[in-house]
């Protein structure tokens, strides 16, 4: 009796600590929503793809997509160069990264993506919050288990 009781009860106490929930991924998305800005959109969907729109005047130029679990969360950093937060695929998986160019009408399968932030944006606070969106969706497609999923093909 007593080990089920000390068993169940490090259950309910540590069991929480290892796992990512919804509310997790949520304030994970309100962080890099927030330290992008409105030209931005981000969510991740039901195939848990990270899906980011660039918007220009409130309309969409890009969209890029890509396996959450597929991204090197130690790879987002600043490009001075570029002035924009780089993303990179995992060594294993090299071109993740769909981005659907819309005016040209076409995707392009890449290994990188590069995200403009306005003038005046804190480059730390946008790189933190996308390492930290990484990880929160990594942990969350982690504690799912082995679970396979579809992965459909966009417009080529």
């Amino acid at each position: 009796m007593k080990v089920a009781f000390a068993t169940t009860w490090l259950i309910m106490i540590l069991g929480p600590l290892g796992t990512v929930n919804g509310q997790d991924l949520d304030r994970a998305l309100s962080r890099v929503q927030s330290a992008f800005g409105p030209e931005y959109r981000f969510k991740v969907d039901r195939e848990d793809r990270l899906v980011i729109d660039l918007l220009k005047q409130g309309r969409p130029v890009r969209q890029d997509v890509v396996y959450i679990e597929f991204l090197d969360s130690t790879a987002v950093r600043w490009s001075e160069q570029e002035r924009a937060v780089e993303m990179a695929c995992a060594e294993a998986h090299g071109q993740c990264i769909d981005k659907e160019i819309f005016h040209l009408g076409t995707v392009r399968h890449t290994g990188r993506s590069t995200l403009p932030l306005p003038e005046g944006r804190p480059t730390d606070e946008a790189v933190v919050a996308m390492r930290g969106l990484i990880v929160a969706g990594q942990a969350r497609v982690a504690g799912k288990g082995l679970e396979t999923h579809r992965r459909p093909d966009r417009r080529k």
